[in-house]
This record gives structure tokens, sequence and C-alpha cells, in this order.
């Protein structure tokens, strides 16, 4: 579906036929869509998940982009994500397919005319970040009023702390704090200069990767991390795979389409949380946000081959968006079966735009196939939130997921699975 932003005789923007219309910079371009007859080479496998692994990063740092990459893009030129995905999808990468990875000692994450950092070195102290560096004012281009950009990202997480806009060039050093995690936890840093009136940039740097927890392999007693949790009365560390098969009936043989099987699957399970759905799936298009959540979940949280299919509970996504996801989330359960949740927010969020945000908690119970308890009632800022469990008996699994949205719900996070428990004898 193609729009018309600019009025009927402006550009389109979006698919008209087999043609594509988008915005380079401030010009816009159309192109016809290309076919591809036969097999794919292992070639064009290698390039798809080079892309893939960049293009995915570019959407997890654009604000760090946006600055860090403007000077290098913009009239004529390809847009930060864009430029970004140019530069590193052959250089940011190592391996040979299908076992490739990001390589984020090569990662380019800003580019410009400013001098790049010099002697840049970061240090953890706790869970606080340290980034200094020398000054070099000598230097050709350099500016006192020039700005620090500071990067961390969490590759098991897929989420970033991002300062764009830190101390002066002059000062050497900044610090932010990182959210707080359970386990031993990698985080790649990088820095940059920025411009004072945010037109242009330096280079960026890699400082390396530091680990958050250094060492810290066991979870304490009463918390988990994904689908682990322990055993309050033996100690005992248990582990939920959230594997739930079901036996399709035989009217649905081999001859229907797989995805027969497991639409069968998860559609009972999506139309539990069908408010949160239509809060958390962006509406607009063809799709309403049932049939995108149905289509997204199909992709990536079904697993399995038919007819037994199951359901990856980890995976499954309430929600997408681009609003700031939680982090360091934690999930406890008293001895009263009442369930504490709590979150952070990074040092670097903007909590006057983002902390009247609302809590979207969902919890389900896998052995009974039902909403265990639900929370609308409380916001990012408040930093935890408890809920009762209803309907639950020893030995039930239960699943939990969080996401937030804006209180005109016109904007949401993506989900983060909490974890999975499993309810004790009292």
């Amino acid at each position: 579906m193609a729009k018309h932003p600019y009025g009927v005789l402006g550009p389109f923007i979006g698919r008209l036929g087999p043609t594509v219309g988008y915005m380079l910079g401030d010009i816009n371009v159309s192109r016809t869509i290309g076919k591809y007859h036969g097999p794919r080479t292992p070639k064009q496998f290698a390039n798809e998940t080079r892309m893939g692994l960049v293009s995915s990063l570019s959407g997890i740092l654009e604000e760090f982009l946006n600055f860090g990459l403007r000077a290098v893009s913009g009239i004529g030129k390809q847009d930060p994500r864009n430029h970004f995905i140019k530069l590193n999808k052959q250089k940011a990468v190592k391996g040979e397919y299908p076992n490739i990875e990001t390589d984020f000692s090569k990662l380019i994450v800003a580019d410009g005319n400013i001098p790049a950092p010099k002697n840049g070195q970061a240090l953890l102290t706790g869970n606080r970040l340290e980034v200094t560096w020398k000054a070099d004012m000598e230097a050709l281009g350099t500016n006192e009023r020039d700005q620090v950009m500071i990067l961390a990202y969490f590759p098991s997480v897929k989420k970033a702390v991002t300062l764009a806009s830190g101390a002066r060039r002059s000062a050497e050093t900044e610090s932010i704090n990182l959210p707080e995690f359970e386990l031993e936890t990698a985080v790649e840093v990088y820095m940059a200069f920025v411009a004072d009136n945010r037109l242009d940039a330096s280079p960026s740097v890699y400082l390396g990767q530091l680990l958050l927890n250094e060492g810290v392999g066991e979870l304490e007693e009463g918390f988990k991390f994904a689908s682990e949790a322990i055993n309050k009365e033996t100690g005992e560390i248990y582990y939920d795979p959230a594997y739930q098969y079901v036996h399709v009936p035989p009217e649905y043989d081999d001859k229907k389409p797989e995805q027969v099987h497991k639409v069968k699957k998860l559609s009972p399970m999506l139309r539990v949380f069908k408010n949160q759905i239509n809060i958390g799936y962006p509406e607009g298009g063809t799709l309403t946000q049932m049939n995108k959540a149905m289509s997204y979940n199909l992709l990536h949280a079904m697993k399995g081959e038919a007819p037994l299919y199951h359901i990856d509970f980890p995976k499954l996504k309430f929600s997408r968006g681009k609003r700031e996801s939680a982090w360091s989330t934690k999930m406890m359960l008293d001895e009263d079966n009442k369930l504490q949740v709590k979150w952070a927010v990074p040092e670097t969020a903007n909590m006057k735009l983002i902390g009247d945000d609302i809590a979207c908690i969902m919890v389900y119970n896998q052995s009974r196939k039902h909403a265990s308890a639900e929370s609308y009632m409380v916001t990012r800022k408040e930093l935890s939130t408890e809920l009762y469990l209803r309907g639950i008996k020893p030995g039930d699994i239960i699943h939990a997921w969080i996401f937030f949205y804006t209180p005109d719900e016109s904007q949401a996070s993506n989900t983060d699975y909490l974890g999975s428990l499993t309810i004790q004898k009292k």
C-alpha cells in the first residue's frame, strides 16, 4: 500500500503494484521490485545473513546513529540506518555461512569530520561505566564544545544504552550507570564526539567488551532467568523448555498445509491476550493487530515439525514498537503466590518522556491455558508492581511478559519475556 503524505501530486511512499517509493534523504526515489527465479546459492544466503545481522542492529542503535552518521548521510545519500548497513555488512561480520556473526570490534557507529577520540578507555565499577580520553585540543578541527557520545550494547538481550550528548571534549571523562543483571553479561562499548550543533561527528572508537557481574553464573534463590527457576523447598534448579505439544486430529493430515497446524496451536494462545495485542501492535495497513501478531509469531515463536508443533514462549511478542523496553527485569513468587515484578530504567533515558508509560504485564498459566494475572495500573517510573495470581494450583507452570505503552496507546515497546515459574505447595 502506498501513501501520499505530501499530497496527491507529491511523491508516494510504499508499494504501488510492482513499484516501491521511499525517501533517500530529502529525495523521493522509486524502483521496481525485482524477482528472483530458482534456488538461492550459498553466497546469497550468506549475504542475507549478513544483512539481517547488521539491519537488526541498525534499529536498536538508531538514536546513536542519527547523530553519529548524520554528516555522512543526508540529501541524495542514504539515511543513517542504511549507511550503517552499507558500512558494516561486510567489514563488521565474520565467519563462513552458516556460522556468521557480528564482529563488534570492527563495527562503525559514527563517522564524520571531527577528530576521533584519542586514548579512549572504558572501565566498569559495579554497573557504573566510566569512559576516559585525551582531549588533544591542538588537533586540527577540534572544538572545545565537542561532546562525547557513548554507546553500550548488550548482545545477549539485543538492547543498548546511549548517551548522545555527554561531557565536553576538554573534560576527558564521562560516566553512566548501566542496568543491573543477575548473571554475567557482556557489554560492547563505543565512543565518538559530536559537534555542538549536532550536524557533524567523529569516527567512532571501539573501547572493547566488558563484563558485568563477571564470573556470576548462579541465581539467587527465588529468582528466575529465562526458563530456569529454583525449587524453594529442595533448592534444586529445574528447567522448563516451554514445550507444549498437542496432537492434531486425524482430519488435519499431512495433505493439509503445515500453516494449518501452526495456526491451530497458536491462535488460542493469542486470543487470551487480544486486548493487549490491540494496544501493542500498530494500527494501519490491511491487517488487523491480531493478524499482525499471528503473522509475526507464526514465523518466530513456533517450533517443531507437523503435526507436533509447540509454542516457544520466550519468543512470543504481544507488542512490537520502538518505545523504550524493559531493562533488568526480575520476577519472584512469594509464599502466598503473589508475583513481584521489578524493572529498571537506564540513567540515560528521559524519564519526563517515558516515566508515565503504562506497564502491561501478562501472566499465562501453561498448565490450564488461561491468563492468571494482568496489570495495567502501574507506570514505568514506579519500577515495580505486585500481581495476585488467579486459578492456580501446585505444579502449574506460569509464564510472564512485560511491555510498556504510552497513556494514549499510540506507541508501545517490544515485549520482553520475564520467565517461567512452577507453583509450589505451601
